[in-house]
């Protein structure tokens, strides 16, 4: 290699991340996956809430969704710092909500396995399951949503993508 060449490519090889931001790329897809999973658990035990209104049933039914519930509201929260610090790799600063919307859903989560069964009137558990329900939805749904939009980027970010373990970058 001649020496201009070579100062060229040494050049290139230290200015090529300056001005850059780069972090590996979360898992997307897996994420993805999560929150249908989130979403379809707190669908089926909004769905019990009928049944969760009758006081023996009720310590049970919330002790099963809590056991099936947590373990995938863990997963999601371990991966949405990642993805935050992705979106702000990116220049989506303003996108960059998934790890506090996690723990929105792991605050509302423990809300209600505080109250759930707590109420004497069953009317009342009923409503808080339901309550519950209609709440992790919309967390679940945000954080699909903004899973959504990195995957739109995914084209905008060369071979590796949003998918295939690359890094995020502006």
């Amino acid at each position: 290699m001649q020496p201009l060449h070579f100062v060229i490519a040494v050049l290139f090889a230290l200015g090529a991340g300056c001005g850059r931001s780069s972090v590996e790329t979360p898992d997307v897809a897996k994420f993805r996956d999560l929150t249908a999973e989130l979403n379809a658990t707190a669908v089926s035990h909004r769905a019990e809430a009928t049944a969760m209104a009758a006081s023996p049933a009720c310590e049970t039914q919330r002790d099963s969704y809590a056991a099936t519930m947590q373990p995938k509201l863990d997963e999601l929260c371990a991966m949405s710092g990642p993805m935050d610090q992705c979106m702000d790799a990116m220049g989506h600063t303003g996108m960059a909500d998934m790890d506090a919307t996690c723990m929105q859903m792991c605050a509302e989560l423990a809300k209600h396995l505080r109250d759930a069964c707590a109420p004497a009137d069953p009317a009342l558990r009923q409503t808080e399951t339901e309550r519950h329900g209609d709440a992790m939805l919309a967390l679940a749904g945000r954080e699909n949503e903004r899973a959504s939009s990195m995957q739109g980027m995914q084209g905008m970010m060369g071979s590796g993508g949003m998918m295939g373990g690359g890094t995020c970058q502006r």
